[in-house]
């Protein structure tokens, strides 16, 4: 990541011509880093920003069962439960 890549220099270009915030929340992401001033313009506009260190906790369990599935799984079996392919249905499974 880089730090500080949105700053109070930059953060302007997260709101509209009418000073309004185009998001209504932004994750934090691990290569999307805030630094506090641009946090404070943002918050103090309403937006609800969620700190990287909770949002990515997510990602990394959730990368942690795709390998793991990946390697205890026989494929056709993964290939059930584990994937999506829109070209065999419209219907997405249910979780």
């Amino acid at each position: 990541g880089r730090p500080n890549s949105v700053t109070t220099g930059n953060v302007k270009s997260f709101f509209n011509a009418d000073g309004r915030p185009k998001f209504r929340m932004i994750c934090e992401g691990a290569n999307l880093f805030l630094s506090d001033g641009a946090r404070a313009v943002l918050e103090k506009a309403g937006v609800h920003v969620f700190k990287d260190a909770s949002t990515n906790k997510g990602g990394v369990c959730s990368s942690s069962l795709e390998v793991l599935a990946a390697l205890a799984m026989p494929e056709e079996e993964h290939s059930k439960l584990m994937t999506y392919n829109p070209a065999e249905t419209q219907e997405p499974p249910e979780f």
